[in-house]
């Protein structure tokens, strides 16, 4: 692997604090499928963001139960820790048995780049591992094998606080005018408008690339393929442009919280859920982790605001992979805590916990049901695949990501934001 590519270490979602949802004991009676590879003892060590932590604690509390043999050390880290640290270790020789990483080659860690640098362990296309999908699996592939197992489909929307929505006669903003007005009369009755956790720089890179899908790759699925051809660029583009811009206004207006910079995505949480801040554009993940700190949570899903209502989509990815060390000195027992993943029961867990849609869902053109609010667009064809994940090096989302936080604080400008990415994605950073 080039050394650009273990350089930096910025990925798509940011930290929250370690919550254990109860999977009890029907999880593991619905466990019935025996690995046919792998060890029943031995030791697993694991590591992955703390956004993951409802579903990976569920899951491995029931790999734990039926394999009593195999010690799992689980780890959940902020993103900024654990992008350092994946990359760190496998250049190093020490990175854990089983992790996760990002599809494609846009955002570390990747698992296309790391397949190629041989530090993952190819996964077998039979069994359960038949349930990758279609569409999942070329950016989880290298050179004819399999390197990650997708655990579900992600959606990116607005969630909101629907007591709050009702008790303020606010209505569901479906377009950057809607949304900017709501701002001003959220501030009038004295409440924050957006959550954001700023403070996570990858998280202000996926906000700004949420907003862009919409006004960019709805009325041009294959922007990417234009830039990288050279006929446009992110500066040029009339989309990218109006997505920074419309963040910069919503920052300039006061419409995210005080010190949205500073804030962590444990802090994010614990606001949102509490009722402090009424919209948090965010995605699957941030449902498990708003149900996690508050169970009874009036939970609204709806399509983010767009420049027009018929730019309006519903931005999708399969973010969250399982990966094997290649170089694991546990290998025997890391793939039969990888393949215990594949049992669709426990990935339907995975996928619950977290507010995915489960793969068994994905096959049988179903949703998760928290986001059954968006199936209109499903059905429209009104969704598009996260761009940033095929961009060809980690250095476009990771200079977006850095840049659109200065337009948090005031510190930049869109036109310095997109004319980062475009050196970045000709120079790879």
């Amino acid at each position: 692997m080039q050394a650009r590519h273990r350089r930096r270490s910025l990925a798509a979602i940011g930290g929250v604090a370690a919550l254990v949802l109860a999977y009890g004991v029907q999880g593991v009676a619905a466990h019935t499928a025996k690995t046919a590879a792998g060890a029943t003892t031995g030791t697993v060590n694991f590591v992955t963001t703390n956004t993951n932590t409802p579903g990976f604690a569920a899951v491995v509390t029931a790999f734990e139960a039926q394999y009593p043999g195999i010690t799992v050390n689980a780890s959940y880290l902020n993103s900024n820790q654990y992008n350092s640290l994946i990359p760190t270790e496998l250049a190093a020789g020490n990175a854990p048995d089983v992790f996760t990483g990002f599809p494609g080659t846009g955002a570390l860690p990747a698992v296309q780049l790391m397949a190629e640098a041989g530090d993952l362990e190819a996964i077998p296309i039979k069994g359960n591992y038949k349930a990758i999908p279609a569409d999942a699996l070329p950016d989880v592939s290298y050179k004819g094998k399999v390197y990650g197992y997708p655990l579900g489909q992600s959606a990116y929307f607005m969630l909101y606080n629907t007591t709050a929505f009702k008790s303020l006669g606010f209505q569901v903003p479906k377009t950057y005018a809607q949304l900017n007005a709501l701002c001003t009369k959220a501030k009038a009755d004295g409440k924050v408008l957006l959550e954001q956790a700023g403070s996570v720089e990858p998280n202000n890179g996926v906000l700004a690339t949420q907003m862009a899908s919409g006004p960019v790759y709805l009325s041009d699925p294959k922007w990417n393929t234009q830039k990288a051809k050279g006929k446009t660029t992110f500066v040029k583009s009339k989309g990218w442009n109006a997505a920074m811009t419309e963040f910069q206004s919503l920052a300039q207006n006061d419409c995210f919280e005080s010190g949205a910079a500073g804030q962590t995505v444990p802090g994010a949480t614990a606001q949102f859920a509490s009722g402090d801040a009424l919209i948090w554009l965010a995605n699957s993940q941030n449902i498990g982790l708003t149900l996690a700190a508050n169970p009874n949570f009036p939970l609204g899903v709806a399509a983010t605001p767009a420049p027009t209502v018929k730019q309006q989509d519903v931005m999708v990815a399969y973010p969250t992979n399982l990966l094997v060390n290649a170089h694991s000195p546990n290998l025997a027992a890391a793939e039969t805590f990888a393949n215990f993943f594949a049992e669709p029961a426990e990935d339907a867990a995975w996928a619950q916990a977290l507010g995915y849609s489960s793969l068994a869902q994905v096959d049988h053109n179903q949703l998760s049901a928290f986001v059954k609010p968006l199936v209109p667009y499903y059905k429209k064809g009104l969704t598009r695949v996260n761009p940033f994940f095929a961009w060809p090096n980690p250095e476009v989302f990771a200079d977006e990501s850095t840049e659109v936080q200065g337009l948090l604080t005031g510190q930049t400008t869109p036109s310095v934001v997109l004319g980062a990415m475009d050196s970045a994605w000709s120079s790879g950073g």
